[in-house]
C-alpha cells in the first residue's frame, strides 16, 4: 500500500503541477491583452479559486457523475461517449487533476500582477531593434516572469503533495463509493496523505504515521532546497540585472 500511495502521488503531482503552472501563466498572458470586457473575464477566471476544499469536491463529484453529470452530457452532445471518470481506475487521477485546475485563478492573478510590472520601455526598445512578438515574449516576458514562476512552482509543489481533502470527500462514504472504500476504485486514488491518515486513525499505528509525516516533510524540504539552489541559473531578478549593468558601466 505504501508504494502504491507513492506511485499515485507522484502520478498526480507529475500531471497537476505543470498543468497548473502552464494554464495559470497562459491565462494571465491572455487576460493581460487589451480585450473587450477584460475586467469581467479576469473576475470569471479568478472567482472559482475563492471556493476550495469540501465544497469544490462535492461540486465536481456531481459534474463527474457518468450518468447525470454535466461533463458527460456535454460530451454526449458532440457524440462522444464519456468515461466513468471517478469510477474508472484509469480516469480517477486525471479527474482529480482536472479538479485541481479549479483553483488556477490564484496563480493567474499573481502572474497577471507581475506581467503589468514589466517596464514597457523594454518592449519598446526591443521593437525598435526589430524583435517580433515571439522574440519579445521569450526574451523579455519569460525572463522577467521567472521570479513569479519560481514562487508558484514552490507553492504548487507543496500543494500537490498535500492532496487529501478532495480524495477523502469524493472516495469516502458519502462520495462515489457508498461502502466508504477510501482511495478507490482499486486503490487508484490512494494518495500519500490519505494512506497516512488511514494508518494513523483507522489502523491506529501512530508510530508509522508519524514516520510517514516526517518523510513527506523531508522530501518536500529537499526538493525545495534543490529548487532554490538551482534557481540562480534560471531565475532573473530585476535588481540583480541592474547591479550587473552598473558593474559593466563601472559604476
Amino acid at each position: 500500500m505504501f508504494h502504491q500511495s507513492l506511485k499515485v502521488t507522484f502520478y498526480y503531482a507529475g500531471l497537476a503541477l505543470p498543468l497548473t503552472l502552464i494554464i495559470g501563466f497562459s491565462l494571465a498572458v491572455l487576460l493581460n491583452q487589451d480585450i473587450m470586457g477584460q475586467k469581467i473575464w479576469r473576475t470569471i477566471y479568478f472567482f472559482p479559486s475563492v471556493i476550495a476544499g469540501v465544497a469544490v469536491a462535492l461540486v465536481w463529484l456531481r459534474l463527474f457523475d457518468p450518468n447525470i453529470g454535466l461533463i458527460n452530457k456535454i460530451l454526449g452532445f458532440f457524440g462522444i461517449n464519456g468515461p466513468k471518470w471517478l469510477l474508472d481506475p484509469d480516469w480517477a487521477i486525471p479527474s482529480f487533476v482536472m479538479m485541481s485546475l479549479w483553483g488556477v485563478g490564484r496563480s493567474m492573478i499573481i502572474y497577471l500582477a507581475s506581467l503589468q510590472s514589466i517596464p514597457t520601455s523594454l518592449y519598446e526598445a526591443a521593437e525598435i531593434d526589430g524583435a517580433n512578438v515571439i522574440q519579445r515574449f521569450f526574451n523579455i516576458t519569460i525572463p522577467m516572469m521567472t521570479p513569479v514562476i519560481f514562487y508558484n512552482l514552490i507553492l504548487g509543489l507543496i500543494s500537490t503533495f498535500q492532496l487529501f481533502t478532495e480524495v477523502y470527500v469524493v472516495t469516502g462514504t458519502g462520495g462515489i463509493n457508498k461502502a466508504g472504500s477510501l482511495g478507490g476504485p482499486a486503490r487508484s486514488t490512494m494518495v500519500y496523505n490519505l494512506y497516512l491518515y488511514l494508518t494513523a486513525f483507522r489502523y491506529f499505528d501512530m508510530g508509522t504515521a508519524s514516520a510517514m509525516a516526517w518523510l513527506l516533510f523531508i522530501f518536500i524540504l529537499v526538493i525545495t532546497v534543490i529548487l532554490f539552489k538551482t534557481s540562480k541559473y534560471w531565475v532573473f531578478y530585476q535588481g540583480q540585472l541592474g547591479n550587473q549593468e552598473n558593474k559593466k558601466n563601472g559604476k
